[in-house]
Formats: C-alpha cells, structure tokens, sequence
C-alpha cells in the first residue's frame, strides 16, 4: 500500500507540468503556423500586385490647321475662272498622331463626316472636291473643273475641312475655313460664255466697199463682249483670237 501510494503521489505532482508544457507546446506550434499562412497569404498579393498590368487608351485627336486653305490662283469678280477651267484650293495641317489627312471642300458650312480608315465627305450642299491622303506638314490640293450646268452657277460659296484617316476613331478639326485674303477666299466666281441669238452681214459688196457683221448677244455675266470675225472657225480663248487671220 505504501508503495502505490508513494507511486500515486508522484504522478500526482508531473501530471500537471505535463499538461502545461504540452499546451504551450501546441501554442508555440499554432503561433508558427499562422505566422507561416500569414505569410504565405501577404507574399501571394504581393505576387499578384507584382503581376498586375495597366491598360491605356490613347484617343484619337483631330488634325491642326498649319495654313489656312487658300484658292491657288484667285477665282474672284475681278478676276473669274472661266467655265471649263480648273480651280484649286490648298492647305497645309499637321496631325499630333502622324496620320494622313484630307482637305475637304464643301459649298456648306455643315460638319462633314469622317471615315475610319477613309475618305471623309460634306454633309451639307455640294461636295466641290477632296485631296488625296496627305502626309502631315505637306500640302494637300484639291481641284475641280467649273462648268456653265448645276452644280455650278456664276458665284459659288465654298468652306473647307481638315480631316484625318485614323483606322478606328477619323476625326476631323471642327474649324472650318474659308480663305485668309479678300481675294482667294469664298466665293469662288465663274465666267459663263456669252451666247449668240443671231450673227449676220450686210454682203455681198461690190470691190473696196465696206462689209459689216452684226451680232445680237447676251451674256449672263453682265460683262461687256467684243464681237471677233475669222476667216476659219479656228479661235484660241487663251489669246483671244483667231487661229487663221482676222477679218474684224
């Protein structure tokens, strides 16, 4: 008895100590852990922070007028293309994003539409004509041969857009111009033919007598006409006279 008792009291005094380390122990072993997924868990945003990319639109912006559109040889009252004859207007833009641009010459001053990737086009009245795609910082020209039918009459009203060739976003320059001078600038003015409605002559004459040609004749315009005999139907407008000889 006295033994078992002796036995008993010793386990009575470890027993206590046992449970108290192996609880520690295991608080020690719990602390390890949760710092170790702690960690993991903080390392794994880090990756993934460090992983993370940036997408960035850069949007289109619309061509920049450099020089103002001008006509190449003045189409004005004083000094009027002639029907059949070729007018031209140029202007020179520069594009921030280096794209081709287009001048574009309208008879309204309603905003044209652009064409991704494209050639833009008027809105509004007639469209007089369009460059072809144009280098930044280079002129663009854009021509068109006047004629004495519609769409043309003898003052014509013209305004003038700048417009790129992006490929997914064309726009163009909401500022329109018309010229930069009082004389290359809208209108530009065509000269009509005046139009025969009878031409005669008082022959046959005897020798050394005088014969006269009469015309009656009109002319649109409002300009004064001067009447020219030939001896063929030869005539150069350019020079204004007749190819063969001149009779009067």
């Amino acid at each position: 008895m006295l033994y078992n008792l002796l036995e008993s009291k010793k386990y009575m005094q470890t027993a206590g100590k046992i449970t108290i380390a192996t609880a520690l122990f295991s608080l020690a072993a719990f602390a390890v852990m949760f710092l170790f997924n702690a960690g993991t868990t903080e390392l794994a945003k880090v990756e993934a922070q460090g992983n993370a990319t940036t997408s960035l639109t850069v949007l289109n912006t619309p061509p920049e007028w450099v020089a103002s559109t001008t006509e190449l040889i003045e189409s004005s009252t004083n000094n009027p293309t002639n029907s059949g004859d070729t007018i031209s207007w140029v202007a020179t833009a520069f594009d921030p994003n280096q794209t081709y641009y287009y001048l574009l010459v309208c008879e309204a001053p309603d905003a044209p539409s652009s064409t991704d990737g494209g050639v833009p086009f008027c809105n509004g009245g007639v469209q007089w004509g369009v460059s072809a795609q144009t280098p930044v910082n280079t002129q663009a020209i854009v021509s068109t041969t006047t004629s004495e039918v519609a769409p043309f009459s003898q003052s014509n009203n013209w305004y003038s857009w700048i417009c790129d060739d992006d490929a997914d976003n064309a726009r163009c320059n909401a500022a329109y111009s018309t010229g930069t001078n009082a004389t290359n600038s809208s209108p530009f003015v065509v000269n009509f033919r005046p139009s025969f409605t009878a031409a005669f002559n008082d022959s046959p004459k005897n020798p050394g007598e005088t014969v006269n040609f009469t015309s009656s004749s009109t002319d649109s315009d409002g300009h004064d006409m001067t009447l020219i005999i030939c001896s063929s139907a030869a005539y150069s407008t350019s020079t204004n006279s007749c190819d063969a000889s001149t009779l009067a």
